[in-house]
């Protein structure tokens, strides 16, 4: 399947849809061209897939490739000419993780397995989730068939658009627009996080599943995935820039039962959220180096392009 990804796809996918300007059609600029294929397990591979593999990769949406023209497990095999098996998909959990490996990883006998890590999804909101096999495999044809069949009937509240949002960076405008759940998961504090029970179950999940590769002599490598929020909020140079965000979401609280909560009980400010950035971001490192496990952060790199070359991240879409 071949298709485009404009920046008015964020606008079905990810807007909230009274916060951002509409996207004139000439202003409509094709993002990327995707050209997305499936093995005969519904995976993001060339079929058939191969009886044995260098490496495995877990993923959602950022290693899927949906939105990439370039996906980077692609790259990794064509750079490095190991045999990468891909098995990301939208929305999987820890659990589903783990049980696409059991079931289409270790009979490869990979050598290495790359679990990418996105605190704000993984971590905070972590629960076990379902072990349904197909309930996001879909995801391409199903953003394909809105793109061509449903048009966005939305009505415009000019009062309460926020987005594009103009932030000042390294002497140059940048206008960003922000998905609400991961700028609510800024709200977190690291001593928050790390005792929250989503952690430990978390926590406790990768060590099954490292244990679990040890077994086998398997390697896994984990990949810490920031979002737009944790590379540009760091970075405004004028913080107040960034208070329009607050509006529209909620944030996490840990409450009682060391369960992380979102509530309208309480709001934070832009300065706690800038200082809350990295706080998903140290806990990986800290946990990577406790069971030495090697870990890839791109952040520093993100972080230099944002300020001084290509932004990482789409205009629009979160990816």
């Amino acid at each position: 399947m071949e298709y485009d990804i404009r920046s008015s796809d964020a606008d079905i996918f990810f807007w909230q849809f009274d916060q951002v300007k509409p996207i004139s059609p000439e202003n409509d600029a094709v993002e990327s061209h995707v050209t997305f294929e499936t093995d005969e397990f519904g995976f993001p591979n060339q079929a058939p897939v191969p009886e044995y593999v260098d490496a495995v990769v877990l993923g959602r949406s950022f290693s899927l490739g949906v939105q990439a023209s370039q996906p980077w497990p692609r790259i990794l095999a064509e750079k490095t000419g190991l045999i990468v098996l891909n098995l990301s998909q939208t929305g999987s959990g820890l659990s589903l993780k783990k049980k696409y490996l059991e079931d289409f990883g270790y009979p490869r006998k990979p050598r290495w397995v790359f679990m990418e890590v996105m605190p704000s999804m993984d971590i905070i909101g972590y629960t076990s989730g379902s072990n349904l096999l197909i309930h996001s495999l879909p995801e391409p044809i199903i953003r394909q068939f809105v793109r061509q069949n449903i048009k966005n009937n939305r009505s415009d509240h000019p009062d309460r658009v926020i987005y594009p949002l103009p932030i000042e960076i390294s002497g140059r405008t940048i206008n960003l627009t922000f998905y609400s759940y991961y700028l609510a998961a800024l709200s977190v504090d690291k001593p928050d996080l790390e005792a929250s029970n989503q952690w430990k179950a978390y926590e406790q999940g990768l060590l099954e599943i490292i244990s679990q590769a040890k077994e086998r002599s398997t390697c896994v490598l984990l990949l810490y995935v920031p979002t737009k929020p944790n590379i540009f909020f760091p970075l405004a140079t004028n913080p107040d820039q960034l208070a329009p965000t607050l509006q529209g979401w909620s944030p996490w609280l840990l409450n009682d039962s060391h369960d992380l909560i979102q509530s309208f009980e309480s709001m934070p400010n832009v300065s706690s959220m800038q200082a809350n950035a990295s706080a998903g971001r140290v806990l990986i490192e800290e946990f990577a180096k406790k069971h030495n496990i090697p870990l890839v952060d791109p952040t520093d790199a993100m972080m230099n392009a944002a300020q001084f070359g290509e932004s990482p991240f789409m205009d629009y879409d979160t990816h």
